[in-house]
């Protein structure tokens, strides 16, 4: 046969990949390590925009050790300024609710190494004022179509926001959730719709 007549196809030149649209993002975590690496993930994202942090607990029942967590990783990340909301004391015995698994997350929750990278007793207060579920409705209301709410810890913020705003769903561009425990065996987390207790203080 004859030597081929097509050419390598030239490169064009002067034309930049479109750049992916910017997703809005609310994260609902209870910040162990997992949760930890998904924070520090999302704020290093290019097209990702993380618009707050909602807490709620999970991996402990100390809201505010919880919180002063994700302070320290939106702190690292270089958002020190991100709005970090605070969700409800969780009711006794509550299932989604455990003690830090140790041989986990360690006894800070962050493997240990909390104080190490400068988590202090100062990241314990002066949250958002308002509560997470709070948090949810108010972004969602301002975005309409826009904000994507991703919850990788249980769910009850995500059921209190329901409760105040019923039409919540219709608000949101997407919500994405997490059920899987490290074991890789589903981690049961059920979602009550009753009406959460008042937060806990720090």
């Amino acid at each position: 046969s004859g030597p081929c007549c097509c050419s390598p196809r030239e490169p064009i030149t002067g034309m930049a990949a479109p750049a992916s649209p910017t997703r809005r993002v609310i994260i609902d975590t209870d910040p162990g390590v997992d949760d930890a690496l998904a924070i520090l993930l999302a704020f290093g994202a290019e097209n990702i925009a993380v618009e707050g942090l909602t807490i709620v607990c999970g991996n402990g029942a100390d809201i505010c050790a919880l919180g002063a967590n994700a302070r320290l990783l939106a702190r690292a990340a270089g958002f020190p300024d991100v709005p970090i909301c605070l969700g409800d004391a969780p009711e006794e015995g509550a299932e989604a609710v455990q003690d830090i698994p140790v041989h986990v997350h360690g006894a800070d929750g962050l493997g240990d190494m909390a104080t190490k990278y400068g988590r202090s007793e100062a990241d314990r207060s002066g949250f958002d004022a308002r509560s997470a579920a709070q948090f949810l409705c108010d972004a969602c209301d301002a975005a309409p179509g826009e904000i994507t709410v991703v919850a990788i810890g249980p769910l009850s913020n995500v059921a209190a926001a329901l409760v105040a705003r019923p039409d919540l769903p219709t608000l949101l561009q997407e919500r994405c959730t997490e059920s899987t425990a490290a074991t890789g065996r589903p981690r049961r987390r059920r979602t009550s719709l009753r009406t959460p207790r008042r937060r806990r203080r720090c």
